[in-house]
């Protein structure tokens, strides 16, 4: 054994995840090196290496040149010894599918990682064999990165423990005293080795002890941290603390976590559910009469309602509950008792977790409150006795800690208007004698913690940084490693660029891509080896279900037997070594093994009837968008994480936070996204060691237009692709990008533009007036005499609290004026109602003139039509020669009433007169302008209807400039618009 220890010799010997992992990144970088044609990772520009501690200024993209290599088997096991593993690990590999074997023309055995392969077969994927290549540039960046090995994290609070042990172990036990620290270690203990860890790493246990320690002097926290780096768990046992301070201080103060998209809080709301449960037990266990709670109170919360009742109706047993994970292998359900209650269901045993609360009236008791922005931004202005409102995050049990995860999402008018929430808040609390409300922010991808918080706050916060705190504390962080106290690991990632070829549609090529995917890993998983899920990120919804129907059809149409060789006379052609779009050497690892699985003889057998495989990998297809009725949702999200679906298409509903332990490629459709959006995506791959071997091909597909091709070269430029295989913006990081790209990436505060700073003082106007006594509270409004009685109440509640205000906001005064002189310009209700009758009617004026623009377009081309197709000289000199400025005449004529239409137009648009009478009087002048050009339009249409216009087109067709039946269509088309716009009548009243 050497110098080395039993424990460094055995971990070497065995075959664990670890050294799989070690071996299969070793492959790879080593084939990354055959197919850039250089010799060693030392000088390959397209590797970044974890252990550079300087920005990586030289990396560049390296092309595909070598691309019909393959590894022996000899080659591999030298490889194996070279890492220090047996040939074990190696057969190992091959098993699991990691590593694919293809023959060559000799009919020797070699073999490809299926990460590599896959890039290969991405990157020249076609119809059929010998059809066009749709992809026309193909490079790629390969990377590492260190994170942490969650299964080597031991630190804990601990009296007898490492130094940061103690310091913990000594805050807590000073803070909640000795009974509820010894709570707060055990169910911080248990909840993590139900995730399958021992302990925290250092950055968890780090941010930990500076988030508690000064609770009492800072009210704001940034985290950020690189995807799977534990921030979720950092902000959750930020939260147990507080339940435990709360419990200490014999208060139930509410705590809010905001999430931006429905999958991200389903995934994250299974991690909350499982520590209150853990949490309750405890505090059961050591006689707390207290049990804290949590409700999901979004857009779904009255949809759920609804279900409950009408399976009531049906008297069904239960109704599921958002697709929420619990227990073993269970489920979150609502079972319908006379009381409905939500319990854990595992198989056909139901425990019951009562704190869970799912009705919109229960969620007024929660402890923790999930939501979104736009729910909170509502229940804070809201009162209702059946619902969460207003008094319930401010006075009754008020909220006085706020999650907001995944900062970097939201547009900057939201995180203005949460900017003034958030003032709002802290003044209602000042009014109390209560502290400040605190905030911890996360995210990946903040570029600009600091301001950000600063502006969102008004605050200096304690920013905890992945990147920073472990180039301060290396020293420090690799003791802990060598005494086995963390872990350290590495995450491998693969970036390919793909750029689609102008001559074929990205569609085509998506769904292509989509289908070799679902026809690898259906193979895969007939025998029996590991999947590697892949998501397809498009930009809309309307993208995706046309690349949805696409695959389908061309499902049904045999893809990809073809290039599979198995239909057709393709199958000697297909050498899945010289051709990249070859799928042969996965047909071949059917046909090999049709004896020994029952799935692949069906496979084999159906191919052969039927023709295609749409019945085998259509189902395994899944579409996600953010408009996804709720029970396919929770149907999607469960297939995929239990491999049902094998590749999922997706807008950004499935880019946030969540973790499908299997996910192992993905691709993002379009290089129009931002940098934080493409980090975003990327990071949800190779997240889980034992099922991806933390290994990550991510595709980036720039589409055939000159955009994406421009900010691909300035992503060459700016070194953003380092930072695509780094998977994160942390403030250390993004030094490597420009300064013009470090500026567009921040995440900013829009709270100083002028329609936010109205919307937030009407919106604290709304919060004051319904946490008074006996509130005037706003309803749903039916009509526009409902409109204008809330209108005006909105003045009198302007001048109840006009002076409150100016104690929130900057120039609140100034504000105030703007809103009763503009928006709320009027006195009485007859006023107003007057005012939107004139309202009305501009808008039926609105529509009118964009209806006569077009009309009035649509002659201009038949005319623009007619002059390209004459010799305009020739013409001219002839006996037509009047008719010809005739022409000339109208176009001119054309031209200018088509200007005047358009500046009256924008002139409407941006009219926003506060009184009726004002606005009134302005109507009216716009009516006598329009009143003008009606006649000059009608007369135009008279001299190209009469005479002169007949004769103009029987002369072009004397000439033979147009034929007879091209004219009598000029003659129709010209005269159809004219009788339209004759016929029309002005819909102005006065």
């Amino acid at each position: 054994m050497g110098s080395r220890t039993l424990g460094e010799w055995l971990s070497n010997t065995i075959c664990n995840a670890q050294n799989l992992k070690r071996l299969y990144h070793a492959i790879i970088i080593h084939e990354a090196k055959l197919l850039s044609g250089h010799r060693d990772a030392a000088h390959l520009p397209c590797y970044v290496s974890p252990d550079n501690q300087q920005p990586d200024k030289n990396i560049d993209f390296c092309a595909l040149r070598r691309t019909d290599y393959g590894l022996e088997l000899e080659e591999l096991k030298n490889m194996a010894k070279t890492v220090g593993v047996g040939d074990e690990c190696l057969e190992s590999l091959i098993e699991r599918g990691f590593l694919i074997p293809l023959r060559d023309d000799r009919g020797r055995m070699l073999y490809r990682s299926f990460h590599m392969d896959m890039l290969l077969r991405a990157s020249d994927v076609r119809i059929q064999p010998g059809g066009g290549k749709m992809v026309l540039q193909s490079h790629f960046v390969i990377g590492e990165h260190i994170i942490d090995d969650f299964s080597q994290a031991l630190l804990l609070s601990s009296p007898d423990g490492v130094d940061e042990e103690k310091e913990f172990y000594e805050l807590l036990n000073r803070n909640l005293g000795d009974k509820l620290a010894k709570i707060y270690i055990e169910v911080l203990r248990d909840y993590l080795a139900k995730r399958e860890a021992r302990g925290l790493t250092y950055f968890q246990l780090k941010s930990l002890k500076e988030i508690i320690a000064s609770m009492r002097s800072r009210n704001v926290y940034v985290i950020t941290a690189p995807a799977g780096a534990g921030k979720t768990e950092i902000f959750l046992f930020s939260i147990l603390y507080k339940l435990l301070e709360n419990a200490k201080n014999g208060v139930r103060n509410k705590i809010l976590i905001v999430y931006p998209r429905k999958f991200l809080e389903i995934d994250q709301s299974e991690r909350i559910v499982a520590l209150l449960r853990i949490l309750n037990e405890k505090l059961k266990q050591y006689s707390f009469n207290t049990e804290f709670s949590i409700a999901l109170r979004d857009g779904d919360t009255e949809p759920i309602e609804q279900e409950v009742e009408e399976a009531k109706r049906e008297k069904r047993e239960y109704v599921e509950y958002r697709g929420i994970r619990c227990g073993q292998n269970g489920t979150l359900v609502i079972r319908l008792d006379s009381v409905p209650v939500v319990a854990c269901k595992e198989e056909t045993n139901y425990n019951p977790y009562s704190f869970v609360k799912w009705s919109r009236k229960d969620s007024k008791e929660a402890d923790i409150i999930v939501t979104n922005l736009h729910t909170l931004f509502f229940r804070v202005i809201a009162r209702n006795p059946y619902d969460l409102d207003v008094k319930d995050i401010l006075e009754v049990n008020p909220v006085d800690l706020i999650v907001l995860d995944e900062a970097h999402e939201y547009e900057p008018a939201m995180l203005g208007l949460l900017h003034c929430t958030i003032k709002v808040v802290n003044y209602v609390r000042e009014r109390k004698n209560l502290d400040k409300l605190k905030l911890i922010i996360s995210s990946a991808t903040i570029s600009n913690p600091e301001e950000l918080a600063r502006k969102l706050t008004d605050e200096e916060p304690l920013v905890l940084s992945y990147g920073e705190m472990i180039e301060k504390d290396e020293r420090r962080i690799r003791e802990l490693e060598s005494s086995g106290r963390i872990g350290l690991t590495r995450k491998l990632i693969i970036l390919g660029v793909l750029s689609i070829s102008p001559a074929y549609s990205w569609e085509t090529y998506t769904s292509q891509l989509a289908i070799n995917f679902l026809f690898a890993n259906k193979v895969l998983q007939s025998l029996g080896m590991d999947v590697k899920q892949a998501i397809i990120f498009l930009n809309n919804v309307k993208e995706l279900n046309r690349v949805h129907v696409i695959i389908e059809n061309d499902l049904q149409l045999g893809s990809p037997l073809d290039n599979a060789g198995l239909r057709g006379p393709w199958n000697e052609v297909l050498d899945p070594l010289r051709y990249r779009y070859s799928l042969r050497h996965y047909a071949d690892l059917l046909r090999a093994n049709q004896s020994a699985s029952e799935e692949v003889s069906k496979i084999i057998g159906h191919v052969q009837k039927e023709g295609q495989l749409k019945e085998f990998l259509f189902p395994k297809l899944g579409k996600i968008f953010s408009g996804t009725p709720l029970d396919e949702r929770l149907k999607i999200a469960k297939d995929i994480y239990e491999k049902n679906i094998l590749v999922a298409i997706a807008t950004s509903s499935l880019e946030l936070g969540v973790d499908y332990p299997s996910v192992s490629i993905v691709a993002n459709t379009g290089f129009t996204e931002s940098l934080p959006s493409i980090i975003q995506r990327f990071g949800r791959a190779g997240r889980k060691l034992k099922d991806t071997l933390n290994t990550t091909l991510a595709l980036l597909i720039v589409r055939n237009n000159p955009l994406e091709y421009v900010r691909f070269f300035e992503s060459r430029k700016n070194k953003s692709a380092v930072l695509m295989v780094e998977g994160s913006l942390t403030p250390g990081v993004i030094e490597k990008l420009d300064p013009d790209a470090r500026r567009d990436i921040s995440v900013k505060v829009a709270s100083d533009l002028d329609a936010v700073k109205k919307l937030c003082v009407l919106r604290a106007i709304l919060t004051m007036e319904a946490l008074t006594d006996e509130p005037d509270g706003l309803k749903p409004v039916k009509n526009e005499q409902e409109e204008c009685d809330i209108l005006i109440k909105l003045r009198e509640f302007i001048v109840r609290h006009g002076n409150e205000l100016t104690r929130v906001f900057n120039k609140a005064d100034e504000i105030i004026k703007s809103l009763l002189e503009q928006e709320l310009g009027f006195n009485t209700i007859e006023d107003c109602i007057e005012y939107y009758t004139i309202v009305s009617q501009r808008d039926k004026y609105l529509v009118f003139m964009n209806n006569r623009i077009e009309y009035l377009t649509e002659i201009r081309r038949i005319l623009d039509d007619i002059l390209r197709k004459i010799p305009i000289g020739e013409y001219a000199q002839g006996k037509t020669g009047d008719s010809m400025k005739n022409l000339t005449k109208w176009t001119e004529k054309l031209n200018t009433l088509l200007q005047e239409y358009q500046t009256l137009l924008q002139k409407i648009t941006d009219s926003s007169l506060p009184s009726s009478k004002k606005m009134k009087n302005f109507m009216e002048g716009v009516s006598e302008k329009l009143n003008s050009l009606e006649k000059d339009s009608i007369n135009l249409c008279r001299e190209m209807t009469d005479k002169i216009g007949v004769r103009l087109v029987y002369e072009l067709m004397e000439y033979n400039y147009i034929s007879g039946e091209e004219g009598n269509r000029i003659l129709r088309g010209i005269g159809n618009v004219c009788d339209t716009i004759k016929n029309s009548v002005i819909p102005w009243k006065g």
